[in-house]
């Protein structure tokens, strides 16, 4: 990921939140203006806890989630200007830090049908995809028969076929049940995908997850 590029972007979006911390006290900013390579202008909020706590602070740590990435800056404090809107002046940072990937742990919510294939016998399940992180899933078969929650406990690998919601084509990926549960008709599958997956659907799954990602506020 071009980290600068997508900083340059982030001030480009209008009244767009910043995560900023100030003596480990955590606030939200939003951006004002900014010069390249020099400074940023953010409006902060306007309160006396707020002037309290930049009074005599000198560095101030902000960041941003772009595509699921979290990257993390910190600068110095230039100036605070007091005025209808209180507006924090601070130094374009020096150094964009990723500190996290939440496409790797995140899961988002869905409700989209997906085809379940055992890998042994090529039996197939009809299901739904109720959550999908960049390492596996959770597919809930709504009806199943007498027996097989128990061929379903003896399988290792399976095939998930789906279409990613806005994407042509279905999509397969091969996966490894890690846990089962049964509650009535339904079954809920706890699947690992395995690491030797198709790169660009892999790609094109991470880039659904940041999509939901991008709907939630830091």
């Amino acid at each position: 990921m071009d980290k600068e590029k997508a900083f340059i972007g982030l001030m480009a979006e209008a009244n767009r939140y910043l995560n900023l911390s100030v003596r480990e006290q955590p606030f939200k900013g939003v951006f004002a203006g900014f010069k390249p390579r020099e400074y940023l202008v953010i409006d902060i909020p306007k309160t006396s806890e707020m002037s309290d706590l930049l009074n005599g602070a000198d560095t101030v740590i902000g960041s941003f989630c772009t595509s699921g990435i979290v990257v993390q800056f910190e600068s110095s404090i230039i100036d605070l200007i007091k005025g209808s809107a209180w507006l924090m002046i601070i130094s374009y940072p020096r150094k964009l830090e990723e500190i996290h990937n939440l496409r790797k742990s995140y899961r988002a919510e869905c409700t989209f049908p997906c085809k379940l294939v055992t890998a042994s016998d090529l039996k197939e399940f009809a299901g739904l995809m109720a959550n999908v992180s960049a390492g596996g899933c959770k597919c809930t078969l709504p009806s199943t028969q007498p027996g097989e929650a128990r061929i379903l406990s003896m399988e290792k690998k399976v095939l998930l076929e789906f279409k990613l919601p806005g994407s042509r084509g279905k999509k397969g990926l091969l996966g490894e049940i890690l846990h089962l549960e049964r509650c009535g008709l339904e079954i809920a599958l706890g699947i690992r995908f395995c690491t030797d997956n198709d790169i660009e659907t892999m790609e094109e799954l991470g880039e659904y997850i940041a999509l939901i990602m991008r709907s939630i506020p830091l």
